[in-house]
């Protein structure tokens, strides 16, 4: 006898049903079936809620950025006059590769006179100033956030959000079917 072949698009469909517990099988249990419809609508809240969670981390991440962008507008860049103490921490520092920290001191925005440890190519000499940012207080900081670096942040959150989503109800739906066969379990030797 010869089979005429089936659309895979109709086996897919078969398969799909199976997996909800909606092939109509007589056999299949009552739980077979709510477990089926549990694994429904979980992919049901992650195809709802993970548009709404990127939307919502976009949101959040911008209004972070835009608050720190904010913050950020107060920070000047001075000159710091490098003290002796070559060739610096080196390596295994924190800090850009190809940067030793040297003691130099600068004057904050406000005035006052400030020393501390500042990143500079290994180059840098005694006496020297390299330009510096500070925070209002005189404190050395970071450059401010880019407006590309804060887009690149928003982009990753947008990415993390539906992630973190999908992880925490494929965690739900695999202690939902732990409950599920436990009491499948419990119920095997009824009649």
């Amino acid at each position: 006898m010869h089979r005429m072949p089936v659309k895979t698009t109709a086996i897919q469909r078969l398969r799909r049903s199976r997996m909800f517990g909606w092939d109509g099988n007589p056999v299949r249990r009552r739980i077979d079936r709510l477990e089926g419809c549990m694994f429904a609508v979980l992919v049901a809240i992650f195809l709802i809620a993970a548009p709404v969670g990127a939307a919502l981390a976009e949101h959040w991440t911008n209004g972070a950025g835009a608050k720190l962008q904010q913050e950020e507008r107060s920070w000047r860049q001075v000159s710091a006059f490098v003290e002796g103490t070559p060739p610096g921490w080196q390596d295994n520092s924190p800090g850009p590769s190809g940067t030793v920290w040297m003691r130099a001191h600068w004057t904050a925005p406000d005035g006052r006179a400030r020393k501390g440890w500042i990143l500079v190519n290994p180059k840098t000499t005694v006496g020297s100033s390299p330009r510096i940012w500070v925070d209002n207080s005189g404190f050395v900081t970071q450059p401010p956030m880019l407006t590309d670096q804060l887009r690149g942040w928003i982009q990753i959150a947008e990415v993390i959000a539906p992630c973190l989503l999908a992880l925490i109800l494929i965690l739900v739906g695999r202690e939902g079917r732990f409950l599920f066969a436990r009491r499948q379990m419990g119920e095997w030797d009824k009649p």
